[in-house]
């Protein structure tokens, strides 16, 4: 987007600090109980703002992009998209860098971590049977 496109940088910077913004949300909301009185306001707000965020990238952003890159260029780009999100972190880390290549670079060292720390999420606390 931020070569494609004029005013691409701007878009680009926006949606950074946007997808910042929701990531420091959803780090706080990942750190309460539900019985937290923070918890309900801070979901709240980060619905808000996500969905804020999804309109304008789906309504703007995207149409914008498809209207300017060829089928081919699509295509490559839905495919370096899936690719990409088998290596994303599953959880919010907003102290990471959020420009590339840093943000690639932290992204693949964390992305492991937590899929190893969601695996003991899920394992049994109790005394149960283990399957």
């Amino acid at each position: 987007m931020a070569d494609s496109l004029e005013g691409g940088q701007d878009m680009a910077s926006k949606d950074r600090k946007q997808h910042q913004k929701i990531k420091e949300q959803l780090y706080k909301l990942q750190n309460l109980g539900a019985d937290d009185p923070d918890f309900e306001p801070t979901f709240r707000n980060l619905f808000s703002d996500l969905q804020q965020h999804i309109k304008e990238e789906e309504g703007h952003d995207l149409p914008e992009l498809e209207a300017k890159l060829d089928d081919e260029s699509l295509s490559q780009l839905s495919k370096s998209f899936e690719r990409t999100k088998l290596l994303v972190p599953t959880r919010s880390h907003p102290l990471s860098p959020q420009t590339p290549p840093f943000e690639t670079a932290a992204a693949l060292l964390s992305a492991p971590i937590d899929k190893v720390a969601d695996i003991f999420r899920k394992f049994p606390k109790g005394d149960g049977p283990m399957l």
